[in-house]
């Protein structure tokens, strides 16, 4: 599943622009992306562009989700966090 929305930090934690509807304690992977005005310098600006196209392109809607039924072989050294 992936949500996009805009985040505002207030005291160092992060505060939804909307409600999120997911249960307490739940654990999300968040990917900083800094609003294109505020980068600068040319170089800068296309590697944001390269970063941001990549990113859209693995999250998109039409990525498909995975369940552990689908996994064929196991790590045993993954934690699990």
């Amino acid at each position: 599943m992936s949500i996009e929305l805009l985040v505002t930090i207030r005291d160092g934690k992060l505060e939804p622009s909307e409600p999120i509807d997911l249960p307490e304690g739940t654990q999300i992977i968040v990917t900083l992306n800094a609003p294109a005005e505020r980068v600068k310098e040319p170089e800068s600006a296309e590697w944001y562009a390269l970063s941001l196209q990549g990113l859209n392109r693995a999250y998109s809607d039409d990525e498909p989700e995975y369940d552990l039924s689908q996994i064929k072989e196991f790590n045993p050294d993954y934690e699990g966090r």
